[in-house]
């Protein structure tokens, strides 16, 4: 949160568990290579999931829909590892862990182009021509890409697709092992998925130069949102997605976006932010590749914004001060993010309910720490403290862990612990409302009423009459914040709902920040 251009808060949820949190980690960067990305620090720890596989699909599954019902399907058999010399696409390469895994979803991807491509462009698939080229130092013979030949130099920390000799080279010294260490098998996958994208770009002459590189982008981690739906339904049974593999697979795409401020027009190469992004993959996953084709001629927009002029030179996140509990009776502001974020939410929520006919009497804050004592709320357990951020109706109050809102604030950013207290606002709308939402309905139309407070706050994005205060706006990287901060928070998985899955309380948040209040009620509240 920013005021007069300093760093806005975001938004929240009620009662959460909290999750180990990590730094970003794999970024894209600038390269001449398609789709070239490198690893900086190990990502967001996407937790562990416990073992039970994502939704089963229909009876007559739709070959273009996501995973619907919540019944298990079997366990993916376990692969036999590939012996030292029988690696089909290197015989001579130093064996690793996930190369049975990974050979597997090479012809996985494959075979789902042959099939997919047909149906979408009416078009056969046409295989590469030269080939899939695992890199390793002192690996000889790879196709060059603008140079005769491609060294591991070249390719260290990277994984592209070329399309001067149509071939697609990962890193597999550096890359790979540490993809698989850090985020799980199936990032490996979501990667590989990502390149082929790019490589059915090339087979529909969309490198021509009239396609943005951020469209170009994203209609690849659309791509292979489809790519991991068909796998979420169950149609390969030797390779099925189980939760945690979509969540990292959402972390993944969160590793590989922009940087905050980047935008198209400071940087012809950007990508997209990790709200577009994962955005992005999950349009593919929901709605199939018939829906990522669309997106040439009705592109998504990227979410990217620029820092204002007066803060050009940071060149990352500058985060607002955490310290700045209680707000003083006065009223006498100042660049603190629970200052900040009363600012924005009292200018917004009032306004909207008197519009509704429903006024609200703004709630207050109280922080507590993790361990107690915690401050009086009837009707709550005292095991709902720990770990938390809720609305207390009794007290009109949003109680958050400070404990938890200090570690969230320095892994993540201020967004993350202005996510969680602005869904405790936005459980205070419920209430005001009379709303007889329970459980996890409950909190995805919060997260959904959280991503409209958001929209209100974006700079030259808001369309909303009742965004009345100006002088309190997101920065760069808060969107992306409060989407890391979905993640760990999100259910485990799909089945358990309790707050949502990760990949469902995105998806409301999303709802919200690019639709409207309206948008929410009809999502989540009818």
């Amino acid at each position: 949160m920013r005021k007069h251009g300093a760093l806005l808060l975001a938004l929240g949820l009620g009662a959460l568990s909290a999750c180990a949190v990590t730094d970003p980690g794999v970024r894209a960067r600038d390269a001449e290579k398609v789709g070239r990305i490198v690893i900086v620090d190990p990502g967001v720890d996407p937790g562990t999931a416990p073992a039970d596989p994502v939704p089963s699909p229909p009876t007559e599954p739709d070959p273009n829909s996501g995973p619907l019902d919540p019944d298990p399907v079997a366990t993916a058999p376990e692969l036999p590892p590939v012996e030292p010399g029988q690696f089909p696409l290197d015989p001579d390469k130093p064996p690793q862990e996930y190369d049975a895994y990974l050979i597997v979803a090479l012809e996985d991807i494959q075979q789902f182009w042959r099939d997919t491509m047909p149906a979408v462009y009416e078009r056969e698939y046409e295989e590469l021509a030269g080939g899939i080229w695992p890199v390793y130092p002192g690996r000889a013979g790879v196709p060059g890409c603008g140079t005769p030949r491609t060294t591991y130099r070249e390719i260290e920390g990277n994984a592209f697709y070329c399309q001067d000799n149509d071939f697609i080279a990962y890193d597999d010294a550096n890359l790979m092992p540490q993809l698989d260490q850090d985020l799980g098998r199936a990032v490996i996958g979501v990667v590989l998925a990502h390149e082929w994208g790019h490589a059915i770009q090339a087979r529909l002459g969309l490198f021509d130069g009239t396609v943005s590189t951020v469209t170009i982008e994203l209609q690849a981690d659309c791509f292979a949102g489809a790519w991991t739906s068909h796998l979420a339904r169950g149609e390969n049974p030797q390779m099925q997605f189980l939760d945690s593999d979509i969540r990292s697979g959402l972390t993944g795409m969160i590793s590989v976006a922009d940087s905050p401020g980047v935008t198209q027009e400071t940087d012809f190469s950007a990508h997209g932010s990790a709200f577009a992004r994962v955005g992005a993959f999950q349009d593919g996953f929901v709605n199939g590749a018939a829906q990522c084709a669309t997106y040439i001629d009705n592109p998504p927009d990227p979410m990217q914004f620029r820092y204002p002029d007066e803060f050009a030179d940071i060149g990352s996140q500058e985060d607002a001060e955490y310290d700045d509990q209680p707000i003083p009776a006065n009223q006498t502001y100042g660049n603190g993010i629970f200052q900040l974020m009363d600012v924005s939410l009292t200018a917004y929520w009032p306004g909207v309910m008197e519009a509704n006919g429903t006024p609200i009497t703004p709630p207050t804050l109280v922080g507590y720490p993790n361990s107690g004592p915690y401050p009086a709320c009837d009707g709550v357990d005292p095991s709902t403290f720990a770990g938390n951020v809720f609305y207390c109706s009794a007290t009109n109050q949003v109680m958050y862990d400070d404990d938890l809102g200090r570690k969230l604030y320095r892994r993540i950013g201020d967004f993350s612990i202005g996510y969680l207290i602005g869904n405790g606002w936005s459980d205070a709308v419920q209430t005001a409302l009379g709303s007889q939402l329970t459980g996890e309905r409950r909190a995805l139309l919060n997260d959904c009423l959280t991503g409209a407070w958001t929209r209100s706050a974006l700079p030259n994005q808001s369309t909303d009459p009742n965004a009345v205060n100006p002088e309190v706006t997101a920065s760069p990287g808060d969107l992306d914040e409060a989407v890391k901060t979905a993640i760990l928070v999100g259910d485990e998985t799909t089945d358990a709902n309790q707050v949502g899955s990760a990949f469902e309380k995105i998806d409301a948040f999303r709802v919200g920040v690019l639709g409207d209040l309206n948008a929410c009620q009809t999502k989540y509240a009818n």
